[in-house]
């Protein structure tokens, strides 16, 4: 047979030159039941269909499986253009790029594809709509990159008795892959003993209801606690509003000869105003300042780390791993341990 005689190969062809059977063939080339044969015999078969230009049929195979090897993404808001320029805690660019890139490589691995649900800006949802978008033939599970819209599509979900996950937080009864802040702050409490900086003062925004907010500060406290010698400690919170009520915070904890030297902010858009204030009045020396998620292009300052892509690309694969299993997802959470990055401000 020549080389290359794409379109020509058949799955007989296939099993006579690499002395196995029809099914064998099958189960290798399928994504879904590749492992049921040796990884030895699966690359023997696999490097053939690839020499030999095999292209299988997927939508054939799709169809006999009734499978669409398709999950859908719901994605939180992206948009800026009606948010403040004094955002303390907006999304990025190349953040969200970050964790659309886990998910996709996470459905490739399986040979799935992800289909995205653009619902951002929109007030109403059509549920007859987007009923008729989620379950095969068009998708078999539903990623929510968030939960922004979980309240407005967990009806369709039920109704549609699709496998869904969150990635990036969690809600309820849901299946949810999110990060472990606690060990980035732990390794964040060790570096502030290290040089000095123990007396810590947590910075929020708006208010102390908001649950991002409220889950990034126990586990600081946390950490804290269990910090068995009692060198840090959490001496102040601090909570703004706009630029003005930065610029007021730093100017009075500027004034204050002793007490807050590190401030730890519940996200790096925060921390980096806080910095610039301090920067600007000249005290900047005097407090080490330390973001939440490592925003890629904020590579100088000192942030907890948050593993994006693993959290992602693994949220997509339990999610097809339940599709496969014709399952719902495991409701516990499964949570990726966050690091400390080092920088300038701390």
């Amino acid at each position: 047979m020549a080389k290359g005689s794409q379109g020509n190969v058949s799955h007989k062809d296939l099993a006579r030159l690499a002395n196995v059977t029809q099914p064998t063939v099958s189960r290798a080339l399928d994504p879904s039941r590749c492992h049921m044969i040796s990884p030895a015999t699966r690359q023997r078969i696999t490097g053939l269909a690839q020499e030999l230009g095999f292209q299988p049929n997927i939508h054939a195979r799709r169809t006999r499986s009734k499978c669409s090897e398709t999950i859908t993404l719901v994605i939180d808001d992206i948009t800026t253009s009606s948010r403040s320029f004094y955002d303390f805690n907006r999304l990025n660019t190349l953040v969200t790029f970050e964790q659309i890139n886990g998910i996709i490589d996470g459905a490739n691995e399986y040979g799935f594809d992800v289909k995205f649900l653009p619902l951002y800006c929109r007030r109403d949802i059509d549920a007859n709509s987007l009923s008729r978008r989620i379950g095969f033939p068009y998708s078999d599970g539903v990623l929510f990159l968030g939960f922004h819209y979980l309240r407005q599509l967990a009806a369709i979900i039920e109704q549609s008795h699709v496998p869904a996950i969150i990635a990036m937080a969690g809600a309820g009864n849901y299946a949810s892959v999110n990060v472990d802040p606690l060990p980035g702050y732990r390794q964040l409490i060790a570096e502030l003993k290290r040089r000095g900086r123990g007396q810590i003062a947590f910075c929020g925004i708006d208010n102390r209801e908001l649950a991002f907010q409220v889950f990034r500060h126990a586990a600081l406290r946390q950490a804290i606690a269990l910090d068995g010698n009692g060198e840090a400690t959490e001496v102040a919170e601090i909570y703004v509003h706009t630029l003005l009520d930065i610029r007021r915070q730093m100017e009075k904890l500027s004034r204050e000869p002793n007490g807050v030297n590190a401030l730890v902010c519940s996200s790096d858009s925060l921390a980096l105003h806080i910095r610039n204030e301090l920067a600007y009045l000249g005290a900047d020396s005097r407090f080490a300042v330390v973001g939440y998620a490592a925003e890629p292009q904020l590579d100088d300052l000192a942030s907890i780390a948050v593993p994006r892509y693993d959290i992602c690309r693994q949220a997509a694969r339990l999610l097809i791993e339940a599709i496969r299993a014709k399952k719902a997802p495991d409701c516990r959470p499964l949570l990726i341990p966050s690091t400390l990055r080092l920088g300038s401000s701390l």
